[in-house]
């Protein structure tokens, strides 16, 4: 029988989040210093730092910090904060801070960290970065997992959001655990606009879904799949984009 293009995906899922934790570097321990936290509340295996390209010497952060921790807290289930900071490597400071609150991790636990430094020129000489953060599903029948992605902009010594919390991909099914089952999968890519609203641009957002239907012929796992591309616009609209209507 063929290889399952579910077990391909899993493995894949894995590779990706393993090549995004690390352990705490000299920088971040510092940071963590000045933010106050104690290390010890710290998820080490999923905080990150990136150095942003287009600003030398900076480094961007996110620190998650459990807050909250279920009755089962083997399972791993928590709540965060998540401290998102600008730091400056050279001059070994805080330039800019933001604190997500209440991500939960649970039977949908969050897996993953990453930044996207794409070029979001949200407005005329303003760049905004992503967080992105994944969520996997702990069901192998009902497998799931999303993406959800944050836009943030420079703000004096702050970090404002402009996006928050936005799904730019997302991925379930259910199968027999063997071959036969619908999987669904959706996925977004951002393309800045030159129409403004309230001088921010315009972003068109681009969405592929797939639709991947697996059924046993003879002794072969074989897939269907169908296509469907369709777009959608966020406009800037007091204090933060959303979907036009």
């Amino acid at each position: 029988m063929k290889t399952r293009n579910f077990s391909s995906f899993c493995l894949f899922l894995l590779v990706t989040f393993q090549s995004w934790s690390q352990e705490l570097s000299a920088d971040m321990k510092n940071v963590i210093q000045q933010l106050q936290i104690n290390v010890e509340n710290v998820d080490v295996d999923l905080s990150i730092d990136k150095p942003m390209r287009y600003l030398p010497e900076m480094m961007a952060m996110a620190i998650l910090e459990k807050v909250g921790e279920s009755e089962n807290s083997e399972e791993g289930h928590f709540t965060y904060k998540c401290h998102v900071v600008l730091y400056n490597a050279a001059d070994k400071i805080i330039t800019n801070r933001y604190i997500m609150q209440n991500l939960e991790s649970d039977a949908i636990r969050l897996s993953g960290l990453n930044f996207d430094f794409a070029p979001y020129m949200v407005k005329a000489n303003v760049r905004a970065f992503g967080l992105r953060i994944r969520y996997s599903g702990t069901s192998r029948i009902n497998p799931f997992e999303e993406e959800k992605i944050t836009l943030f902009v420079q703000e004096k010594d702050k970090l404002k959001p402009v996006l928050s919390d936005y799904t730019s991909f997302l991925y379930s099914g259910e199968w027999d655990g063997n071959c036969a089952g619908v999987f669904n999968e959706r996925s977004a890519v951002f393309a800045l606009q030159t129409v403004k609203n309230e001088d921010y641009f315009n972003i068109l957002v681009n969405y592929k879904d797939i639709k991947r239907v697996n059924s046993i012929t003879g002794e072969d796992c074989l897939p269907k799949e169908n296509l469907v591309k369709s777009s959608a616009t966020l406009i800037f609209k007091n204090g933060s984009y959303q979907l036009k209507k």
